[in-house]
């Protein structure tokens, strides 16, 4: 009964999130995808079908760590500032 009432909380708080996520996040690409479809039915079992899997996966996945780099090496100067600014600031000195 009590994990009932949990679950319901947590399903009131995180459910306007998902609904978000689906709608700004999930709906663009099911769009693109949904052009790209009838592109897929004719590669379906051809040569550059193996060709684009093997490039394009290795692709995202070094564009995906370097966007990560980059983002936390903002985060970690945005920090830096930012603490730093606050420093300054403290009224004791």
């Amino acid at each position: 009964m009590l994990l009932i009432r949990v679950e319901n909380i947590l399903n009131c708080i995180f459910s306007p999130h998902e609904n978000i996520g689906h709608r700004f996040v999930l709906e663009p690409f099911r769009l693109l995808l949904k052009q790209i479809d009838p592109l897929t039915q004719a590669i379906e079992g051809r040569q550059y079908k193996k060709i684009l899997q093997i490039s394009i996966y290795p692709s995202f996945i070094s564009l995906t760590i370097r966007i990560g780099f980059k983002l936390v090496d903002i985060l970690l100067l945005f920090s830096l500032f930012f603490f730093a600014y606050l420093e300054i600031l403290k009224p004791g000195k």
